[in-house]
């Protein structure tokens, strides 16, 4: 299986994964010929077609609209069940990374998917879909997690919108690809590609608030989405100085202020009639004084 694990077709191997410089030592800055069309071509922002109609794992026809229904983000994944390494370990380590997430897919997410074999039965999507139902290890809701199936158009389609590039290895019977989950907005707008078979939980939650468009995510987790950008090189979220700085000096205004205002209004002068009382009553005090010593 030709295993992939970045955007580069050069972080490839066949028969194993390997880091991407492991793999260019092993291959001297070299690639099997049969990957120099497979990778990922970024499409952030575009809008992928909803208009697609596929099989879901109980044999019923579904439009990919009524799963980007405009309330929840997606994550959507392109796999196929006969594939014997590659996306087992990509759909495990994405599964194992979401079950340490406190959101629940179904409730504020939907994961799709797709088989880029158009070969594949809903028989056979509903079995890897209980598979990975066991992995995911806690309740997902009914519409929440999606195994889809369809024709090669379709197919086509949907790989095109994402720039998810893949062919079939005739002599190995297998489909040589990359292993990316794409997060994906309500409205199915292209939001982050998130490659890798591993999948980091703080990765996943932020990227799932950011595709949810602040609709979902609570104020500290938007908070937390300013101070950390997405490092593409690194596959994750990084802490960004800049925003960890601007933010900071916004709360140290924010406390000077509030200490000026509390000092101003308990250091204030006495009023000026206060004043005048005072020395009237002095005055008096005197007079009466020097009165008595006549």
């Amino acid at each position: 299986m030709f295993s992939f694990q970045s955007v580069s077709a050069r972080d490839v191997v066949s028969g194993g994964l390997a880091t991407g410089g492991e793999v260019r030592s092993v291959l001297n800055d070299r690639q099997p010929k049969a990957l120099d069309d497979v990778g990922v071509d970024e499409h952030l922002g575009d809008q992928i077609p909803l208009d697609l109609n596929f099989l879901a794992s109980n044999g019923d026809m579904l439009k990919l609209k009524e799963i980007f229904r405009g309330d929840r983000p997606v994550i959507l994944s392109l796999n196929y069940s006969g594939c014997p390494m590659l996306c087992n370990l990509q759909l495990t380590g994405l599964m194992k990374g979401l079950s340490k997430v406190d959101w629940e897919i179904g409730n504020q997410f939907r994961v799709v998917s797709i088989s880029i074999d158009p070969r594949e039965s809903p028989e056979k999507a509903a079995e890897t879909r209980q598979k990975y139902l066991q992995e995911y290890g806690r309740p997902a809701g009914v519409d929440g997690l999606f195994f889809l199936t369809g024709n090669q158009n379709a197919i086509d389609r949907i790989t095109r919108s994402i720039g998810f590039k893949y062919h079939y290895v005739t002599d190995r019977k297998e489909y040589a690809h990359t292993a990316v989950a794409v997060l994906c907005s309500p409205e199915g707008r292209i939001v982050r590609y998130l490659y890798g078979i591993e999948q980091d939980p703080r990765t996943l939650k932020l990227s799932l608030v950011e595709a949810s468009e602040g609709k979902v995510g609570a104020p500290f987790e938007r908070i937390l989405l300013y101070c950390f950008h997405y490092d593409a090189k690194a596959g994750r979220y990084g802490p960004a100085a800049l925003n960890l700085m601007k933010l900071g000096g916004f709360f140290m205004t924010a406390v000077l202020s509030l200490w000026l205002t509390w000092h101003w209004r308990h250091s204030k002068p006495s009023s000026p009639t206060a004043k005048s009382g005072s020395t009237t009553g002095n005055a008096n005090t005197a007079v009466s004084a020097t009165t008595g010593l006549l």
